[in-house]
């Protein structure tokens, strides 16, 4: 045992870094749910072999990382943003979250891909209500989970949308540069979800979830097959 920082420690898990197994985790400052701090990997010996910082004067969420097969880190990086535009229900908002996806090589910690919602995805797909302080930011998307899909697309859980994104390249461009077109996964009929967490691709094609649920529902596990639209 040893303590960690004075700060919050999330998402302790095992994953794979150099062909050896490690411990990999989050470690910064929890700002109602949103984190801000940076990704720490661990040798089976309990030694820090290294920490991942976000990129571009971001910090890094507590939500997400994933360690690629390809020797990369793909993690959440938010941070307020603005002024909004008045978009169909909504009014202008002073700041809105930015939920960015980064994608950092580990060998030489060099950016190869940042994503950013607010690019891609409209304020008003959000279920959530926006706050009505001029000093509030608006957290209308609120990505939780990553995953790497088997066609190299990223699958992204957006709690705030009740929503699953299929994020995939765009006309070819530079991905740092221009992002990633965003479509949106429909639900297989009996299995409508809501505010959801960790979406992940099984083996057998299925899409595994966390569905909070909404009241009055109960939370539960569902798996589903999926289709998409833009």
């Amino acid at each position: 045992m040893r303590p960690d920082t004075a700060g919050f420690a999330a998402d302790l898990k095992v994953g794979s870094y150099g062909g050896q197994q490690v411990l990999v985790w989050w470690e910064g400052d929890n700002n109602a749910g949103i984190g801000s701090g940076e990704h720490v990997i661990m040798d089976a010996s309990y030694r820090v072999i290294t920490r991942i910082a976000a990129a571009n004067g971001r910090k890094a969420d507590l939500h997400e990382l994933q360690l690629t097969d390809h020797g990369t880190a793909l993690f959440l990086a938010d941070a307020p943003v603005g002024p909004s535009p008045a978009v169909g229900r909504l009014p202008a908002l002073p700041r809105v979250m930015d939920c960015a996806i980064q994608e950092i090589d580990l060998a030489t910690g060099q950016l190869v891909l940042e994503w950013h919602g607010v690019d891609h995805i409209g304020i008003d797909e959000s279920v959530t209500a926006a706050p009505t302080g001029s000093d509030q930011v608006y957290d209308y998307l609120h990505a939780n989970s990553i995953e790497e899909d088997a066609d190299g697309d990223l699958l992204v859980s957006a709690r705030n949308t009740s929503a699953i994104y299929k994020i995939g390249p765009d006309d070819g461009r530079d991905p740092v540069a221009a992002g990633r077109q965003a479509r949106r996964l429909q639900d297989g009929p009996g299995t409508s979800f809501a505010l959801q967490h960790d979406a992940r691709r099984q083996p057998d094609g299925t899409l595994s979830l966390f569905d909070d649920g909404q009241a009055p529902g109960h939370s539960r596990a569902i798996s589903c097959v999926s289709t998409s639209r833009r």
